[in-house]
């Protein structure tokens, strides 16, 4: 079987998002971008903070404590944002995610998959320049996808292959193929962690 699409920079920044939300190890990775948002957003509460609690004259006798109270707020707005932490993190990285993607000229480029025994062969090609990367079927580590894309990840989850699943890049006739390549080459925990998220192998 054989897969023929442009893979855009959206593919893979969706791929990233995806990567985010389900990766086993995302906790480990993101730890030194949290702790830089929980700095930032405790700046963001110390002068909130200050500026609730500005005196109306330097001379006040609460002047002196402001710095108090501007440590508790920032505090106090930590605690209150702490659920959200790990959304604001990612968040800060798709943007800067993006922001980098737009600057690489390698998208758009074209690729081919082609669906072998032993793997899956991949022909990327952009500028006249060639590459072809194999993946074997064993490699696959988990899988993962939104509503247009399928992501077959593979060493230790750093990478993945974007598969497009919309009516507007593969027919119905290429889904059903896929999915039954998927369901005879890849484990079966792979494919159940994939079908109890409800996902397009199901």
């Amino acid at each position: 079987m054989i897969i023929k699409y442009q893979l855009t920079y959206e593919d893979i920044l969706a791929l990233q998002k995806d990567y985010l939300n389900k990766t086993r190890s995302r906790p480990q990775k993101k730890t030194t971008l949290i702790i830089a948002t929980i700095f930032i957003v405790y700046w963001i509460g110390l002068f909130l903070a200050s500026l609730l609690f500005k005196p109306t004259s330097s001379t006040s006798s609460f002047y002196d404590i402001l710095p108090i109270f501007g440590a508790f707020g920032g505090v106090l707005f930590i605690v209150l944002m702490m659920p959200a932490i790990s959304k604001i993190s990612d968040f800060v990285r798709l943007i800067i995610y993006r922001f980098v993607l737009k600057k690489d000229n390698r998208f758009p480029r074209d690729l081919t998959l082609h669906f072998q025994e032993t793997g899956i062969e991949i022909h990327s090609t952009h500028n006249q320049s060639k590459k072809i990367t194999n993946i074997t079927w064993e490699s696959i580590e988990r899988l993962g996808n939104d509503e247009t894309r399928l992501f077959l990840y593979y060493l230790e989850s750093k990478e993945g292959v974007i598969i497009p699943i919309s009516d507007a890049r593969i027919s119905e006739v290429e889904k059903q193929k896929l999915r039954d390549l998927l369901n005879q080459y890849l484990s079966s925990d792979i494919i159940a962690a994939n079908n109890r998220h409800g996902q397009f192998l199901s």
